[in-house]
């Protein structure tokens, strides 16, 4: 193969070495995006040039054509790298992925192939023809029709990639002018060659200008990667680097006009849908128009704005630079917006911790300090000092600087050397932890305190000691308080004289006092961990039961249950229980203190007051029936005085007369009893010396009862009694006869009297006066009463012996009498070991009063008596009687007509003889009512009860006398003229 060379072999040949050369240059930058598909794009020119020169120097068609086949591969494949540099570069290459780049081959391949082959289809090109005046060097092809395909092919590629390159260009063509009509020149200079090839208007026919259009595009870039270093980053990497960038970014002219923003300063401004490209920036961003405004000339401007609204406030950090040309003329400013909104809170929660931190220095409750501490000198710094430190100690840190910490706080050198000590093996890593130390404070107090430090910082053997130091004083006095307490209340406990015992919540005995053991038997031993099970009867279960389930649920204290409880040797005995519940902090029950109070007297007084009730209720009963009765006898006794008036023995019906006449008699004693068990018995009452009525009733029933032995134990100055002495009398009797039934053979009988004073815990039972009281006492060696017979002892009609030998009514009576005096009565017997009855009757301050004795005769009279009963028959009888003995009786049959008849005839009446219980107006609204129609009246009271209650109040206003029902003819003459006689 032969070659000639010619201008356009060595204008290709050239054109194929600066090619090569643009290619080594930028292979050498190929790490910038598109550098190595440019620099494959300019060895494809390389290979296109320099076959393109071996077709025009070779001599002879066919070694023409086949360096013309030679040529396609460079020739399909510089549109293909174009259109792959210009994604590249423009960072628009996500799609190039090997499957699409591929799929862009396949069409240069085939025409590659068809070149090859065209002999056979004639394709690519129909036929060739010589150039004119340049057959040697040239040939002219006329095209077939897949050239044209591919030229199609080539142009679409070409144009894609020219509009990308364009599209980058004027984005930043205002900020990169120069650079960016480089990359516009060497994008157009390609087509421009192409165009004249294909139009038929080459300078020279049949030469084609594209390669040596592409070789001059690379020299333009090529002067640009010198001249304005166009592969380097910036600009041409500005997708990766501000596009992409987190920092907002935007370019502004001279006339503060946007040339460019990035997304993010878009987004900072809220503007992510507007171009704002070419917009005013004042106007686009008003919150920069205070800002670009301003005139600065500066090189740079950096402040702080806020973006967003209150609910979402941006902080962003602004510098503003300006930016100049090559003969640094100003053309422009950068604005770069960073966010600083997560820093400025990281700063605000820095600074609002500082301040916590700060505010928690200041106001807590305890001491903080800080101190420097020299290892050669016991001597420490303080460096921060908590109000609370010097409201502790009462010095200010700058007085215990200059003081000395130890010399001030521990005035005993043991205790200040101990401190130093303590502060040397703290420096080593022993810190001190909640340590208890005295000091003095500045009032010279001294305040413990409760000490813990740690090191926070070390450097050459010096130390910074940060110290927490706790003011324990009060608590320490609390504890001891706490002890005391504790102490006091275990002295409480141990001391209480009731049973107290302390469950847990499982039922478990912690502990209970001495009183329980003394109580119940059991000792804290023997039943401390367990349960009491066995301490509750069978019986009593369900009330336990239900009071630990309503304390549990209600978690409540509880007081006043009664139950039972069994004692350690099986006997049981009735309690009074209360309970309280002991909370823990968290409010959970963390045991039970009980209190058992062993009720057994309690229960004994309890039953005495029934006791004595029930006698109350019975004595109210007998009382009115006895009344009445009385009432019926007095018709009866006053008939048969009448009667035996003027007759003697020696009458035919004297002797039945008289039998009646003790019938009444017999009568009026029963009711006498009935009166004295109902303590509405007594007759007569005065100031008495019961020593005398025991000796005399002592030596009566002696004289009888020989084979009792009567001991006598009296108080020499006994206290007087006001009582009625029969009655007392009755009731010694009918003890002595009591004690010798009891006895089973000859036996002993004790008496004894002294004073005592009786106070309100004792005589609660028996509802009577505490004070000064009498005792007698009646004591027997006989078969004794069990606790069954002692409950029904004062009962009426109850007894124990034959029917024969008892009415049961003696003890009843006594009971009765005692108590209408005022007094009480009780008993202590044992089964077989004998019985004491104890009275108490209360003394009196009165004395003895000698009486004036009168014969047992009728006395008779002539004054005006008016005679006030609301009974017909006592009316009459009482007229009768009255009449008989001489005196004129106005009769009268209620207190109202009484006080009639008075006001009409009181010169005349000398006396009235008034009923005490009558309807209407009874007798002491009656003789009120007298009285104040004459003070002076002269009045005797009579009535079928005795003279306690209403009698006694009524002679208590003045009232001269008192007689009871039923009485003879001599009883009454006898008071009248006692009254009547009475100056």
């Amino acid at each position: 193969m032969y070659f000639q060379y010619s201008n356009i072999t060595i204008a290709s040949f050239t054109t194929a070495v600066i090619a090569a050369l643009i290619a080594w240059t930028i292979w050498r930058r190929r790490s910038i995006p598109g550098g190595l598909t440019f620099s494959l794009m300019m060895l494809a020119i390389f290979e296109w040039t320099f076959a393109r020169a071996f077709e025009a120097a070779a001599v002879g068609m066919p070694a023409k054509i086949l360096w013309a086949k030679i040529e396609y591969p460079g020739i399909v494949s510089v549109p293909i790298l174009w259109l792959i540099f210009a994604f590249q570069y423009s960072r628009k290459d996500a799609w190039l992925v090997r499957r699409n780049v591929a799929f862009l081959w396949i069409l240069p391949v085939i025409t590659v192939v068809m070149a090859a082959t065209n002999e056979w289809h004639g394709l690519v090109w129909s036929s060739i023809t010589p150039s004119p005046g340049r057959e040697t060097e040239l040939l002219i092809y006329r095209h077939g029709t897949w050239f044209w395909i591919q030229v199609i092919y080539t142009y679409l590629l070409m144009l894609i990639g020219t509009f990308k390159l364009a599209q980058m260009t004027f984005s930043n063509y205002r900020l990169y002018k120069l650079q960016s009509l480089s990359i516009l020149i060497a994008a157009l200079i390609p087509w421009i060659g192409n165009a004249i090839y294909l139009s038929g208007n080459s300078p020279i026919p049949g030469l084609d200008l594209t390669p040596l259009s592409f070789t001059i595009s690379g020299l333009v870039i090529g002067w640009s990667i010198f001249k304005y270093r166009l592969f380097d980053l910036v600009p041409m990497a500005r997708d990766s680097l501000i596009e992409s960038m987190d920092d907002g970014v935007i370019v502004l002219d001279v006339q503060n006009r946007i040339v460019d923003i990035n997304p993010a300063a878009k987004q900072l401004f809220g503007k992510t849908n507007s171009l704002l490209l070419g917009e005013k920036a004042d106007e686009a961003l008003d919150q920069l128009s205070g800002i670009v405004m301003q005139k600065n000339d500066s090189p740079q401007f950096h402040t702080e704005i806020l973006l967003g609204d209150k609910y979402s406030p941006l902080y962003v950090d602004l510098k503003i630079s300006q930016l100049y040309d090559r003969y640094e003329r100003p053309i422009g400013r950068l604005i770069n917006l960073q966010d600083i909104t997560e820093r400025k809170q990281t700063e605000e929660d820095l600074r609002d911790h500082t301040r916590m931190l700060e505010n928690i220095f200041e106001k807590a409750a305890d001491g903080i300090c800080v101190c420097h501490n020299i290892p050669e000198e016991s001597y420490v710094k303080f460096t921060h000092w908590n109000p609370r430190m010097t409201a502790i100690t009462g010095y200010t840190m700058e007085e215990i600087n200059q003081l000395g910490w130890y010399q001030t706080m521990y005035l005993d050198k043991d205790v200040q050397n101990r401190a130093i000590e303590r502060m040397d093996k703290m420096r080593s890593g022993d810190d001190i932890r909640a340590e208890e130390w005295v000091i003095t404070a500045k009032d010279g107090g001294n305040v413990t305190l409760l000490i813990s430090t740690s090191v926070v910082s070390e450097e050459n053997g010096n130390v910074d000691v940060l110290a927490l130091m706790q003011d324990i004083t009060g608590r320490k006095k609390s504890e001891q308080a706490l002890r005391e307490s504790e102490e006091k209340y275990r002295t409480v406990l141990e001391s209480n004289p009731d049973p107290v015992v302390v469950y847990d919540v499982e039922g478990k005995v912690i502990y209970f006092n001495p009183a329980f053991t003394g109580v119940f038997g059991w000792s804290l031993e023997e039943r401390i961990g367990m349960k009491m099970d066995d301490f509750v009867p069978e019986e009593n279960w369900p009330e336990t039961r239900m009071m630990i389930d309503k304390v549990m649920v209600s978690r409540e204290n509880f007081s006043g249950l009664e139950s039972r409880r069994y004692t350690k040797n099986g006997k049981i005995i009735p309690v009074s229980i209360s309970g309280a519940l002991y909370h823990g902090r968290d409010g959970h029950i963390i045991s039970v203190v009980v209190n058992l109070r062993d009720i057994s007297e309690q229960k004994k007084l309890e039953a005495q007051l029934q006791q004595a009730q029930k006698m109350e209720s019975i004595g109210t009963l007998a009382g009115g029936i006895a009344h009445n009765f009385n009432n019926i006898l007095m018709g009866m006794q006053g008939r048969i005085s009448l009667i035996l008036l003027g007759k003697n023995s020696a009458h035919p019906d004297f002797a039945h007369l008289k039998g009646i006449e003790d019938g009444i008699r017999s009568g009026g004693d029963l009711t006498m009893e009935i009166l004295g068990f109902a303590r509405s018995g007594k007759y007569e009452v005065k100031p008495t010396d019961l020593n005398a009525i025991l000796c005399k009733s002592a030596d009566m029933f002696g004289r009888t009862k020989k084979e009792v032995t009567i001991h006598r134990k009296v108080q020499k100055d006994l206290w007087l009694v006001e009582v009625d002495q029969p009655q007392i009398e009755q009731v010694l009797l009918n003890l002595y006869v009591n004690a010798w039934q009891a006895m089973t053979g000859p036996g002993e009988m004790y008496l004894e009297t002294e004073n005592t004073t009786l106070d309100e815990h004792f005589v609660k039972p028996y509802n009577v006066e505490p004070g000064r009281y009498v005792k007698m006492s009646v004591t027997d060696n006989g078969v004794g009463m069990d606790e069954a017979v002692q409950q029904r002892v004062f009962d009426p009609f109850f007894t124990t012996k034959e029917k024969s030998t008892g009415t049961g009514l003696g003890l009843a009576t006594a009971y009765g009498i005692i108590r209408s005096h005022g007094g009480l009565i009780n008993l202590r017997s044992k089964k077989g070991k004998g019985t004491t009855f104890n009275i108490y009757l209360p003394a009196s301050a009165k004395e003895i009063v000698q009486e004036e004795e009168f014969s047992g005769e009728v006395m008779k009279g002539t004054e005006t008596v008016l005679l006030v009963d609301d009974e017909e028959t006592i009316a009459e009888v009482g007229q009768e009687l009255l009449e008989t003995l001489g005196y004129t009786v106005l009769p009268a049959m209620s207190g109202k007509e009484a006080i009639e008849i008075y006001k009409k005839n009181k010169d005349e009446i000398d006396m009235v003889l008034l009923d005490m219980i009558m309807p209407e107006m009874g007798g002491s609204e009656t003789y009120d009512r007298l009285k104040k129609i004459n003070p002076d009246i002269k009045v005797l009271l009579s009535s079928g009860y005795s003279i306690d209650g209403l009698a006694k109040s009524v002679l208590a206003k003045g009232c001269d006398g008192f007689i009871q029902k039923p009485f003879s003819m001599v009883d009454l003459s006898i008071k009248l003229r006692e009254i009547l006689n009475e100056e």
